[in-house]
């Protein structure tokens, strides 16, 4: 199993606040307020960054975003 979570940590890129807004229905500032909660993120060359695998439960469990279909149900 470490090697597949390996394989995604690689593929999967690291991305600003502001490339977060175009997964998530959101704005810099809500992004912000939600790492202020202990939205999961990284600093990267001093830059806050994010998975969307690890913010997307994230959300779910705070509240913030809705899981409609799917096994999240």
């Amino acid at each position: 199993m470490a090697v597949v979570s390996e394989v995604i940590s690689i593929a999967e890129p690291w991305l600003t606040k502001r490339e977060l807004t175009t997964f998530f229905p959101m704005g810099v500032r809500t992004i912000e307020r939600c790492v202020a909660e202990g939205m999961p993120h990284n600093r990267l060359f001093g830059k806050v960054v994010f998975r969307v695998s690890a913010v997307e439960p994230w959300l779910i469990e705070h509240g913030h975003l809705e899981s409609c279909g799917g096994t999240n149900d």
